[in-house]
């Protein structure tokens, strides 16, 4: 079953995405616009409170890796290109990891927002299961009203007796019964049974995020543990990242 349609985020995520197109243009006439080559290496400096309280804006990135090589970073690439346009920079990527207190502070800051997200998605799962559900249903027959033509033709029926039905919908139901009794059946009432969907699981939904990432502009945290789940042996390392200029100089767009 195809989940995507319903858990990929909405097509405005990137705000004002035709004007930064305009601004690449613009940039890449007047040679690049200037972009800062050092990396910030604060907790102050990366988690911000906003509105005093609540919301916390996190300016690192996150990738994987395994025995030191970088095995994988999310990648958006339409958004990363109106980035290097805006910017001067090459297609050659730049990494620096933060000292290991600065990781767990970053993951201690973004994980209940990330497990917030994975519940969302999962019961975002149950409404498209739902929604896709094409009505074929297992009924359990709790009372039926027969046509019988007269009252000598009037029979008792065990209830219990009755098989689980499935069938499209109500009318295929009352047909169903109608052939297997052999009288007309007037209206019946009856109990679903076994057709609840259930959420995904997290390895399902982190199959979705690989699988959709470009979707998921903003949430590399996320997209990260998604691959580190379906692949244990990585480490999730998180820090600031970018691409070199064509001055061969590092700019960091992430941290």
């Amino acid at each position: 079953m195809d989940f995507k349609k319903k858990l990929i985020r909405n097509s405005n995520k990137i705000i004002g995405a035709d004007m930064e197109k305009q601004l690449a243009k613009l940039a890449k006439q007047n040679g690049g616009m200037p972009k800062s080559s050092i990396p910030k290496t604060t907790f102050k400096e990366i988690v911000k409170k906003e509105g005093g309280i609540t919301g916390v804006s996190l300016d690192a990135h996150c990738w994987c890796e395994l025995n030191g090589e970088i095995v994988f970073d999310p990648e958006y690439p339409e958004q990363e290109q109106i980035t290097k346009d805006l910017f001067n920079l090459t297609d050659k990527k730049c990494y620096k990891k933060f000292d290991p207190l600065l990781q767990t502070l970053c993951w201690r800051a973004i994980t209940p927002n990330m497990d917030g997200y994975i519940e969302y998605l999962q019961s975002e799962a149950v409404k498209t299961c739902e929604g896709l559900m094409s009505g074929k249903g297992n009924y359990k027959i709790t009372s039926i009203d027969i046509d019988f033509d007269n009252e000598e033709e009037i029979v008792e029926f065990d209830l219990n007796k009755f098989p689980i039905y499935t069938a499209e919908n109500e009318e295929d139901l009352i047909e169903k019964i109608t052939e297997d009794i052999g009288w007309c059946v007037n209206s019946v009432e009856y109990e679903l049974v076994n057709n609840a969907p259930k959420p995904l699981s997290e390895t399902e939904i982190s199959k979705i995020l690989i699988d959709t990432i470009p979707d998921w502009y903003g949430n590399c945290f996320l997209i990260a543990r998604a691959y580190k789940h379906l692949n244990p042996e990585v480490e999730l390392v998180c820090g600031s990242a970018g691409w070199v200029g064509f001055d061969g100089i590092p700019h960091y767009e992430y941290g």
